[in-house]
């Protein structure tokens, strides 16, 4: 029974019409609640996004976003407070690998922790005052190997 009790349970799966929201208000009542994150694809003018995410224990598998589209999954929590997930995400020129859950950043922070994927970089709200901002900056797609052959 105890080992039920602590056993992650994670549900991955694609979304695309429903609010974003990072409160804690509004939950069901659960001895340990799951959470869940969600991430947008908001790069408009048609661009797709391809996002990988994992976590030590789990893939969540490749998945390719239309713009407006999102992607989000639920687990619950480690008892521990060590449960991590990040993301690789890569569009036209750019791409970054990013921390989208980390236990001790955001168990307070958010239950439904929301991203929005923009060509300026990774929105998400602050834990303070709830505003949306720039967590993380987009770099430069690294050149593909086939560049660096020279023909002799």
């Amino acid at each position: 029974m105890v080992f039920l009790l602590l056993s992650a349970s994670l549900h991955a799966r694609g979304v695309s019409d429903e609010t974003p929201t990072n409160n804690t208000s509004g939950r069901k009542f659960s001895l340990w609640p799951k959470t869940i994150v969600r991430v947008y694809n908001n790069l408009g003018n048609d661009i797709n996004l391809t996002l990988h995410c994992k976590s030590r224990d789990n893939d969540l598998g490749i998945q390719l976003l239309a713009n407006g589209d999102s992607f989000q999954w639920k687990f619950h929590p480690n008892i521990f407070g060590t449960t991590t997930f990040y993301c690789s995400m890569e569009w036209n020129d750019k791409s970054g690998s990013f921390d989208l859950y980390v236990d001790q950043r955001d168990s307070e922070r958010c239950i439904v922790c929301v991203w929005k994927v923009t060509q300026n970089g990774v929105r998400g709200y602050s834990k303070e005052d709830g505003v949306e901002q720039i967590w993380f900056r987009w770099a430069p797609k690294p050149p593909s190997f086939d560049s660096y052959y020279i023909t002799p």
